[in-house]
């Protein structure tokens, strides 16, 4: 801490300082931060120093008219100084603020700045949120079986695409012997019950086909977070191929989820039954295909709603951090060997 209050005003003035010399730096504060404000560019510039051995190969964040970053200048005694950027004079003042809060404090070191630089919603606001509560859980509900039941596959399902997100697959998982859909419902009301899209949706394809039925109730107290889940499975795939860490962030950003979006950790839910549970698709259970649509064009069967009743035997009993063979195994002990016509 220091012993110097700043206001937005004393950084306004560091920032005229600058741009009044021709955009040279201004100090400010006591440890090492300097100021600059482009007459040529109208960019404002913070120079930060770092802590010494951080990490600054992942420091850096981009928001709407907004760029942190590490960088190599002739700045500070390192020669690497943490530098926030700001092109749009709609965030000067905001800017400002933050900054203010950085001198007061005595603030060092990239990953801290950047974090409250991110933490600030005033960056977002001119950037729409494309995902809402029901697109982030239904993606929580898939993220959450992949990363619970088949962990240790996951580089593979990114790699061979058996997972696709958003893409207009008629399964969620699609393996060569055996398919898996999600649904997650996020109210407790009995029975359980379901949106189902289409009439393929719940049609076997010529392989065996498991629901997983997961209740996860939207509460920004609750103990799972979709952005949780997101970290934990980029950070799985980033230690065992980069590029398939790449691939995931895509297969998200297709889904509606932004990166780095510091909206996207408010996804949280509180799980009503517990783990889930998977139930093998066949017989009576309870569902619509494509043999159910008429032949008279007047008439389409779109989207429909299923109850989870009188399907106890139908539920496949196995426990968590599986594999696609075990999965299939218990397919098979659910419906006693038989094959689904």
């Amino acid at each position: 801490m220091t012993n110097e209050s700043y206001t937005i005003e004393n950084i306004e003035h560091y920032f005229d300082t600058s741009h009044t010399n021709r955009g040279a730096l201004v100090k400010a504060g006591h440890t090492g931060h300097q100021l600059q404000w482009c007459v040529l560019t109208g960019i404002r510039r913070v120079y930060i120093p770092i802590l010494k051995d951080e990490d600054t190969e992942v420091a850096f964040w981009k928001s709407n008219g907004l760029k942190c970053s590490v960088t190599d200048c002739a700045v500070g005694d390192s020669g690497l100084m943490c530098v926030i950027e700001c092109t749009d004079i709609t965030f000067f003042k905001e800017m400002s603020m933050v900054v203010a809060r950085i001198l007061e404090d005595g603030i060092v070191g990239a990953e801290r700045v950047i974090r409250l630089f991110k933490n600030n919603r005033i960056f977002w606001a001119g950037t729409p949120n494309a995902m809402t509560t029901v697109m982030a859980a239904g993606l929580f509900g898939e993220l959450f079986f992949m990363w619970n039941f088949l962990r240790s596959r996951i580089p593979s399902i990114i790699e061979q695409r058996n997972w696709g997100g958003s893409e207009q697959t008629d399964k969620d998982f699609n393996f060569a012997e055996l398919q898996v859909e999600v649904k997650t419902a996020m109210s407790h009301s009995q029975p359980v019950s379901h949106q189902i899209s289409t009439l393929h949706q719940l049609q076997n394809d010529r392989r065996p086909l498991v629901l997983y039925s997961l209740i996860a109730h939207p509460d920004q107290g609750g103990g799972h977070s979709l952005f949780e889940l997101v970290i934990n499975i980029h950070g799985a795939l980033q230690e065992s191929n980069p590029d398939l860490a790449v691939q995931f962030q895509a297969i998200l950003i297709d889904c509606g989820y932004q990166i780095e979006d510091p909206r996207m950790e408010s996804y949280r839910f509180h799980l009503l039954n517990d783990y889930g549970e998977l139930y093998a698709v066949y017989n009576d259970f309870p569902r619509l295909t494509t043999s159910d649509n008429c032949a008279d064009q007047r008439v389409n069967i779109d989207n429909y709603t299923i109850t989870l009743t009188n399907v106890e035997h139908l539920r496949l009993n196995i426990t968590r951090a599986t594999s696609v063979p075990e999965l299939l195994e218990a397919y098979d002990a659910t419906i006693n060997g038989k094959k689904d016509c």
